[in-house]
């Protein structure tokens, strides 16, 4: 947990720093943020596996080719 003083300072960089209004529930805006976070991994990690797919078929496409050239 955020002391008040850690909050009002977050408060102040999000305000000063990004134009984030100084009212904003900092608890639902930093859940939020964890949120996307997330998101975004689980996207990347699907990227990922999507691209070790791609590879793994170029590769057998290839054994395939060899196979039928003899």
């Amino acid at each position: 947990m955020l002391s008040v003083e850690e909050k009002k300072h977050v408060k102040d960089i999000l305000s000063d720093g990004l134009g984030i209004n100084k009212d904003i529930n900092l608890a639902y805006f930093l859940t939020k943020i964890l949120e996307t976070s997330r998101n975004v991994d689980e996207v990347i990690s699907r990227i990922n596996k999507l691209e070790y797919n791609q590879k793994i078929i170029e590769e057998k496409l290839d054994m395939i080719i060899r196979l039928i050239k003899g």
